[in-house]
């Protein structure tokens, strides 16, 4: 599969999964956030966005990935990227 329709199979649900796992306390300036990473200038943008309705590009790809590292998560999946570690085990 080539790169382009491989990132389209990727980021063709858009980012919700990953948007909803971010920690509560985060939620209120995520998208504000997200819109500046992505240079997004509309809340509708970043609505179809979020849900799919627009094709992400590879950059805005890019740029959700390197965003929901912070909270060590993937954008599409909403997995975290590495175990969680507790104090007695790692989920």
């Amino acid at each position: 599969m080539n790169k382009k329709r491989q990132h389209h199979e990727n980021t063709k649900d858009g980012f919700i999964l990953g948007f909803i796992m971010i920690p509560k306390k985060f939620i209120p300036k995520a998208p504000e956030q997200i819109m500046a990473k992505c240079k997004w200038l509309s809340g509708s943008t970043f609505s179809n966005k979020k849900t799919g309705k627009s094709v992400l590009t590879m950059q805005e790809d890019q740029d959700l990935r390197e965003y929901f590292a912070q909270y060590n998560l993937n954008p599409y999946t909403g997995e975290y990227l590495l175990p969680l570690e507790t104090k007695n085990r790692t989920i």
